[in-house]
């Protein structure tokens, strides 16, 4: 119990000391806004870079862990969407919204740090790939999705809605740093030592910073709506998405244990950090805020029993 403590505590510690900073005025909440786009836009794509550059290309993509991965994540979107639309009878966009709260991970701001405090080796590709597979697969999934349930994929028209989805894709400076990552490491060429050490600095920094950031994100955020409602998203993000992909792992041929320890940990992230910003484009920016706020609390107990079991 004390080797998971000291897996958790630390993440958890650092999350607590953003909303704190936050709640206390240390830091205006106005200001986290320039924390989450420096994790964003340049500590995490130097952590790509650096780390996918000096990688050999077979060991930067695993088939195995994308499938796994990434097929436990759509059927958790999909049943989560048929859930809420036909059992629940929710309108479609709120369905569209609460489905992907339960199958989106916080694979950028909790997930690495997770991996940096589980693994003495992390297994950094891993959180590459999971990274490529949301922003690539998943992304353009569920953003059509909502576009539709919004009514605005038929005012926009299906070019216009994927116009809007590729310039997404290629202004993601995530994906950018995955394609530039890959492309050193397939084409073998070596950074110079000053930019590879420079690449490293700011990538230490992104662990730290994000959960900082996520911290400081949920100062605000009440539970005003139906803790049932809630509940269920919650519920289906922490333990129906890392079940699900562990069912693929077990089914699927077998690949690398720690990517495969990799693939479960992610899935049992809370939701990704900007989801209050996605569902209140589509007007449900309290419940998203609202379910982010109860899943990554209760995600201290939830990753606690995930970790137990895996190490």
């Amino acid at each position: 119990m004390t080797a998971i403590l000291d897996i958790v505590v630390p993440v958890f510690t650092v999350i607590v000391a953003g909303y704190v900073a936050v709640r206390l005025g240390v830091m205006e909440r106005a200001a986290t806004a320039v924390l989450g786009r420096f994790v964003l836009h340049v500590a995490m794509p130097a952590l790509i870079v650096v780390t996918l550059a000096g990688t050999d290309l077979r060991q930067a993509i695993e088939p195995g862990f994308l499938l796994a991965y990434g097929t436990g994540t759509l059927f958790t979107y999909g049943l989560m969407l048929t859930w809420f639309r036909g059992a629940r009878g929710d309108r479609f966009d709120r369905a569209a919204v609460k489905a992907l709260g339960s199958a989106f991970s916080n694979s950028a701001f909790i997930g690495y740090a997770l991996l940096l405090q589980a693994f003495d080796e992390p297994p950094v590709a891993g959180f590459a790939m999971a990274l490529m597979f949301e922003n690539l697969v998943l992304m353009p999934l569920v953003l059509s999705v909502l576009e539709l349930g919004a009514g605005q994929g038929q005012a926009l028209g299906a070019r216009a809605t994927a116009r809007l989805i590729v310039a997404r894709l290629v202004t993601n400076p995530l994906i950018l740093a995955i394609a530039l990552g890959l492309s050193l490491a397939l084409f073998e060429v070596t950074l110079p030592r000053g930019l590879s050490g420079a690449l490293g600095l700011l990538g230490q920094a992104a662990a730290g910073v994000a959960l900082f950031f996520v911290g400081a994100t949920l100062v605000g955020s009440r539970l005003h709506a139906s803790l049932g409602e809630i509940g269920q998203v919650a519920l289906a993000k922490l333990v129906l998405h890392p079940l699900l992909v562990t069912a693929m792992v077990l089914l699927l041929p077998a690949f690398d244990p720690d990517l495969q320890h990799a693939a479960i940990l992610i899935a049992a992230c809370p939701m990704f950090a900007i989801f209050p910003v996605l569902g209140a484009r589509y007007g449900h920016a309290e419940l998203a805020s609202e379910a982010l706020l109860g899943a990554t609390v209760l995600s201290f107990l939830s990753l606690s029993v995930v970790l137990a079991l895996l190490l």
